[in-house]
């Protein structure tokens, strides 16, 4: 089965566990540029700035399958889309994810991310 992860904002909750979990953590792995977080400085996703749109999403694409890899490895990545907004030149990430086998997945609120 396939879930969907978009890179919108969220509020974080300290409490997450299981599936829930899972979720916030590639949410913040999407919604974190790398070099941001003091202890781990490739914690993120590294930004492609200052590239034409389709050069761009495409190292983005690449950038996020490997953050995800790298951080979350319980899941696979299935694909990454984005919703854009071409008049303000913003790329947001959605990405289709499925469990590795072995893993169990049952998001209790799964409509929130």
């Amino acid at each position: 089965m396939e879930y969907e992860v978009t890179g919108d904002p969220f509020t974080v909750d300290f409490g997450a566990s299981g599936s829930d979990a899972i979720l916030q953590n590639i949410k913040t792995i999407l919604t974190t540029i790398s070099g941001t977080v003091p202890l781990d400085r490739k914690f993120g996703v590294d930004v492609p700035l200052d590239q034409p749109a389709m050069v761009a999403q495409a190292l983005l694409t690449a950038n996020i399958i490997e953050a995800i890899e790298q951080y979350e490895s319980r899941v696979e990545v299935v694909s990454v889309m984005y919703s854009n907004n071409d008049n303000e030149g913003i790329l947001i990430p959605i990405v289709k994810f499925r469990m590795k086998e072995g893993e169990e997945f049952e998001p209790s609120r799964f409509a929130g991310y």
